[in-house]
């Protein structure tokens, strides 16, 4: 649905229609959704963090065009701006997942620690009754 309206849209703007119009623009909803906040590793994101992230590269992409800078520094320049937003998405999901590492192992700890008091004193006492038996 939303692509038939994008569609639309497009073909009442330009006043025309062509098979090559939309070429390159799943790249850059991708690279949008990504500067918006939407990791690559699943789970996270918000329509609203994607929606501001399309925002954001359209007034970059469109502040380029009207500075008349080189088409093909843009294309670079774009690729650069979303290759940091992948770096940035793989370092946050790196430390979240060492921060979820850390927290699981101090439970497992506690929960160790919590298991074997009472197998050290049940140990203990049996200790102290075979002592007085001999």
């Amino acid at each position: 649905v939303l692509a038939a309206s994008a569609g639309i849209l497009t073909t009442g703007r330009q006043g025309l229609v062509s098979n090559q119009m939309g070429v390159g623009l799943s790249i850059m909803s991708i690279a949008g959704a990504i500067l918006g906040g939407v990791s690559l590793y699943g789970g996270k994101g918000t329509v609203f963090g994607m929606l501001g992230g399309v925002v954001l590269l359209g007034i970059f992409d469109n502040s380029l065009n009207l500075l008349a800078v080189n088409v093909f520094l843009i294309t670079v320049t774009k690729g650069t701006l979303i290759l940091f937003a992948i770096i940035m998405d793989s370092v946050k999901t790196n430390i979240r997942i060492s921060i979820l590492e850390k927290e699981k192992l101090k439970i497992l700890t506690e929960k160790m620690q919590k298991s074997i008091k009472p197998g050290m004193q049940a140990a203990e006492q049996k200790r102290k009754e075979n002592s007085k038996i001999y």
